[in-house]
């Protein structure tokens, strides 16, 4: 994907940690990305349902309050507008089982905490080809 077409995609961070959020806030910029973050999931559900189409990809952290990352996957996937967006979610809740269940709810990739910024950068790059290629 060019520099051009990835400073279109606009990437919703969401993690309660304000140092994660800054972390991933500062990855996505790094790869080119525009990153609408937040530290709260009701807020990132809010704004997803009421802008549709501001937003190409997600990483979103698995461990919220209130609403976990596998229920914003969920909501995601199970709406019409939403479920086309590809999903990493990122937890240090990283066995196999919790793998398997972020993977059957849709999620495009698992991200394992810590991650360096390198890994996430390539996974946006991976996602972001994916929407290029119609995939």
């Amino acid at each position: 994907m060019s520099n051009l077409a990835r400073a279109k995609c606009n990437v919703l961070v969401l993690d309660d940690d304000e140092l994660n959020l800054m972390i991933l806030e500062n990855a996505t910029g790094k790869a080119g990305y525009d990153a609408k973050p937040f530290l709260c999931s009701e807020e990132a559900w809010s704004y997803l349902k009421e802008n549709p189409n501001s937003i190409d990809i997600a990483v979103i952290d698995k461990m919220m309050p209130k609403i976990d990352g596998i229920e914003f996957l969920k909501r995601m996937k199970g709406n019409e507008s939403l479920k086309h967006i590809p999903v990493i979610l990122q937890t240090g809740d990283v066995g196999k089982k919790q793998m398997e269940e972020g993977m059957k709810n849709g999620a495009y990739y698992y991200l394992a905490k810590p991650f360096t910024p390198d890994m996430l950068i390539v996974l946006l790059q991976s996602a972001g080809n994916s929407l290029a290629l119609g995939a």
